[in-house]
């Protein structure tokens, strides 16, 4: 359901358009490598709110951070703490893992708000393509 909020989705390269495009991208999670692409499902109640994923490099000794959260859930916290505790579970399973990074549109306050809340800093600012058109794009 958090796919269809605009506010979440307009920061988003693409976002499922349908029920079916939606089940499709879960059922694409759920068939990844875990090893080198886990993803996690925030919950409340017994229902997925948001996910948390990283995308392993090995070759880099670094990961990707990669999360989002349905708009009713945003602000109280839910989603420092799955990201934080992602975070320490990779790093205590993975010895060769020296670097998190994590990409966002430059206009993401909330995102970067949370980035920075967990102890990310700021690298660079680029122009990215997102969906029709440039863009800055911040990295952390």
């Amino acid at each position: 359901a958090y796919s269809h909020d605009p506010d979440w989705a307009r920061f988003q390269q693409t976002t499922p358009a349908s029920e079916q495009e939606a089940e499709g991208l879960v059922r694409e999670l759920l068939y990844r490598d875990r090893a080198q692409q886990p993803t996690w499902a925030i919950t409340r109640s017994g229902r997925v709110i948001g996910i948390v994923g990283l995308a392993f490099d090995q070759e880099h000794r670094s990961a990707v951070l990669g999360y989002g959260i349905h708009k009713d859930y945003r602000g109280i916290g839910l989603t420092a703490e799955a990201v934080r505790a992602v975070l320490t579970h990779a790093f205590s399973r993975r010895d060769t893992l020296d670097r998190v990074t994590a990409g966002t549109n430059a206009r993401n306050h909330r995102s970067i708000d949370l980035l920075e809340k967990l102890g990310f800093v700021h690298e660079s600012t680029v122009r990215v393509k997102e969906k029709d058109a440039l863009v800055d794009g911040s990295s952390y």
